[in-house]
């Protein structure tokens, strides 16, 4: 069953796939958007190839629609009366964008290497009334540098093409009034101004210890980084993980130990003011 926190609250939302030819697998991403909740049906493969159902609600209304697509559902977001949906299939990522008044869907190609993938549900995001931006990386054999696409909100057409730094993986992405943060699966923190020009380049003080830990998870909030990193195994006093606070401007950081009786299969990091 799946479950998303709404108005403070965490609800439960079960949908059924619409597909007779598969058993329902979850959802890959649950977003709240400008008033929207949408997430994904998990539906995988069917006869006719990849395929994913998106389902969408106004959070005041409540009344859901449901929409298949050809193709595995990466993240949806709604933005300017539009709702933008991130799809790939075997060879290509594919945009779409969706009138959730009438439900109909305009579709396009991304004309880039079919190495390329986004990364996870925060892959895509809204950079003025007219552009998208969508971070991928080489989710292949990691040889491609990792990029940003710029699209045209009206065209879905892409206007640019902003290629990181050889070894700098894009982990998440933030969209601020004057600047966008990336931040990388080492820690890496990059910040462009709305032209795209670097700002600044600087590291998280992540301090692993061992190679039993990775960094799981990673939020922005005003002007500071929340870093989840993880340990595959507890410590001897049972030290599972660590939060790292990051202050971006003063570079001051702190360390929160996350101590559990058991180890953990999966985590998730959320921030709130």
């Amino acid at each position: 069953m799946l479950s998303a926190i709404l108005d403070g609250k965490v609800k439960h939302l079960q949908t059924k796939s619409l597909s007779k030819s598969t058993e329902d697998e979850g959802a890959f991403f649950i977003n709240y958007s400008n008033g929207y909740v949408l997430h994904d049906v998990n539906v995988g493969y069917v006869e006719g190839g990849l395929a994913g159902e998106l389902v969408y609600w106004e959070e005041d209304s409540g009344s859901k629609e449901q929409l298949k697509f050809n193709g595995e559902l990466r993240t949806a977001i709604f933005d300017n009366k539009k709702i933008y949906a991130i799809l790939n299939n075997d060879e290509n990522i594919i945009l779409s964008s969706i009138d959730p008044k009438s439900h109909k869907a305009k579709r396009k190609k991304l004309d880039v290497d079919s190495v390329f993938y986004p990364e996870n549900n925060e892959s895509l995001k809204s950079l003025n009334n007219k552009e998208l931006m969508i971070a991928v990386n080489d989710d292949v054999d990691s040889k491609k540098n990792s990029m940003l696409i710029i699209i045209d909100k009206k065209t879905l057409d892409t206007k640019r093409e902003i290629v990181m730094d050889k070894g700098f993986t894009i982990y998440k992405t933030h969209v601020d009034k004057d600047k966008i943060t990336i931040i990388s699966h080492e820690g890496e923190v990059k910040m462009f101004n709305r032209d795209f020009k670097e700002i600044s380049s600087e590291k998280i003080p992540l301090n692993f210890k061992s190679d039993d830990e990775r960094l799981e998870e990673v939020k922005i909030l005003d002007g500071k980084i929340y870093a989840l990193v993880r340990m595959f195994d507890r410590d001897k006093d049972g030290v599972i993980g660590r939060i790292i606070e990051y202050n971006i401007e003063s570079k001051d950081s702190k360390e929160i130990p996350l101590k559990s009786d058991r180890d953990w299969e999966m985590t998730s990091l959320e921030v709130v003011k």
